[in-house]
């Protein structure tokens, strides 16, 4: 199943390259990504984090290509330094999402960080802020259903709802519309110059599911959610196992 054709590996963070948020890859996924780099291969991160959180996981790997941040809403040069292009929410965009989700508790990325409420802060300054989306846990599945019900009438506004989270609650996200790590991923393939079917793509989410599907080889971690498994052309190790070594050693080095 090894090919040498592949070129590009793209690689989902947390729960994939990493177990959880806070924490830095492993000595064996360290290890298998430097030796990717050196044989020339183009080493991608596509995460739903923020780029100053998920930095640190980032400088560990020692990756230096084009990383999709918060799901697409933002592409950043690791070794240049230097934003490609980011999709952010307009502030009166945000002033009525806020008025939809009022009681619940908000999550708000911006690139100045994130904030957690329930009630809003009196210094929360969204026309101050670049902010790239929300995120609303906790849901009842009724209640999501009547968000999303609601949340269909913005057709500038890409909302997502998961059902497949840590806690078991449904979840709704929120972002611009061209937001995704499908539309992020077509810019770095167009900038590397190379094929989507020389892309090996892993994940373990929901939102891995269209990058997954694009790739050349779509992977999903044992530890993934089962709509990622099943239309995934090969099933890796979890996490905990060193999944992500594992599929740079099968598929570069067999």
């Amino acid at each position: 199943m090894s090919s040498p054709n592949y070129k590009a590996l793209i690689l989902d963070l947390d729960g994939t390259t990493i177990p959880m948020a806070g924490e830095l890859p492993s000595d064996r996924v360290i290890y298998a990504v430097h030796k990717a780099q050196h044989k020339g291969i183009h080493i991608i991160i596509a995460t739903g984090r923020i780029r100053q959180n998920a930095e640190p996981a980032i400088q560990a790997l020692g990756i230096t290509e084009p990383c999709i941040f918060y799901n697409g809403a933002q592409l950043y040069h690791m070794g240049e330094r230097r934003m490609f292009h980011q999709h952010c929410i307009e502030a009166e965009d945000m002033e009525r999402l806020l008025e939809i989700f009022k009681g619940e508790a908000i999550e708000i990325s911006a690139e100045e960080g994130k904030v957690k409420f329930v009630e809003r802060p009196q210094d929360l300054h969204l026309d101050k802020m670049h902010i790239f989306g929300c995120y609303i846990p906790h849901l009842t599945q009724k209640k999501a259903e009547c968000y999303m019900r609601t949340l269909s009438s913005f057709s500038y506004l890409r909302s997502v709802f998961y059902t497949q989270t840590w806690d078991g609650l449904p979840v709704i996200g929120v972002t611009h519309i061209n937001a995704s790590k499908q539309e992020a991923i077509a810019h770095v393939v167009s900038y590397l110059q190379i094929d989507p079917k020389e892309i090996i793509a892993v994940g373990d989410g929901e939102n891995d599911m269209p990058m997954v599907i694009a790739a050349g080889m779509g992977v999903a971690m044992e530890n993934a959610a089962q709509c990622l498994k099943d239309v995934a052309d090969y099933i890796a190790p979890s996490v905990e196992e060193d999944g992500v070594a594992h599929v740079i050693e099968k598929f570069f080095f067999s």
